[in-house]
């Protein structure tokens, strides 16, 4: 592969250092004697999403500007025609293909990163999860968004979840204290409220507004440089990944979840990379790693701390 088709599928998203990578690519571009309208289409299709956008007209003086840097005339727009394997919609498919095959690789070397390993069966990942990540006597809701929480039914000890298959796709992430509480609305009662939690283990990180390439490359990141406590990485089967992290050290109170993650580490570290503001409440609802719903992908766990 040529220097310009190689610096194409290395793009960064926009917001990451996108622009100034541009100008490689056109440069290389220039070297190799591809159009400027060549170039104009095979970049705009290959720059993946980012936090911006990036139009035409940027790229057009990104283009210009090789040219002119170079000392070279731009060919006539339609002298030359792409080759057949690079137009735009093939080139496209190609990048998928790539971004795929690098997607694949990542997941893997994350599994290898865990400090358990990652059974392949579902129902034992399901087990393998909560005996590491909880103590066996910890009170765990698994269910759904509507399920009621109802004592040796959705909310069970570690102990006895570990016995049986999960009874949900979700579960709160955090350990809970098995009283009936109040909820914030007036006159009602709950088991599993924000109220009801015991033990402030975890909070919830995920993504869903970020292509998943793009979550896959980041938690690798982090995971490799330990930027940050993750206990486990979870598929949800469809287009995000749910990571558990831990704030046990730090947080003992309800006071201290407030100061510690609404007010510190979600806006200043994790919604300026794309994270989920909504995640913030200590009864957050998770994907239950293992689970496997009829006619749906397995919420599979990629790794565990």
């Amino acid at each position: 592969m040529s220097d310009y088709y190689a610096k194409l599928e290395e793009i960064p998203p926009p917001g990451s250092g996108c622009h100034p990578f541009l100008m490689g690519v056109c440069n290389a571009g220039v070297q190799e004697n591809i159009p400027a309208d060549q170039m104009l289409e095979e970049i705009t299709a290959a720059i993946p999403p980012g936090s911006r956008t990036i139009g035409q007209q940027e790229i057009k003086d990104t283009i210009d500007k090789a040219f002119a840097e170079q000392g070279v005339i731009p060919q006539n727009r339609r002298a030359k025609r792409a080759p057949a394997a690079f137009k735009a919609d093939k080139y496209a498919a190609h990048l998928v293909e790539s971004a795929q095959a690098e997607q694949k690789v990542l997941i893997g070397e994350m599994a290898e990163m865990s400090k358990q390993r990652i059974p392949d069966e579902p129902g034992d990942q399901f087990t393998e999860w909560v005996c590491n990540c909880y103590a066996g006597d910890d009170l765990l809701f698994v269910g759904d968004d509507a399920s009621p929480g109802v004592l040796d039914r959705t909310i069970k000890t570690v102990g006895e979840w570990a016995m049986s298959s999960p009874a949900g796709p979700k579960f709160i992430i955090n350990p809970l204290d098995g009283e009936h509480k109040p909820t914030k609305s007036p006159g009602k009662m709950t088991f599993r409220g924000d109220a009801n939690v015991k033990r402030f283990a975890y909070t919830l990180v995920e993504m869903d507004e970020m292509p998943l390439a793009n979550q896959v490359r980041m938690w690798h990141t982090i995971l490799k440089r330990k930027l940050l406590p993750v206990r486990s990485l979870t598929h949800s089967g469809g287009k995000s990944l749910h990571a558990l992290v831990d704030i046990s050290d730090h947080v003992h109170s309800h006071d201290d979840w407030h100061r510690e993650v609404r007010e510190r580490f979600f806006p200043t570290i994790m919604v300026p990379l794309g994270a989920d503001k909504a995640c913030r409440n200590p009864a957050r609802l998770s994907r239950t790693p293992g689970f496997c719903e009829k006619g749906r992908k397995v919420q599979r766990l990629l790794y565990l701390g």
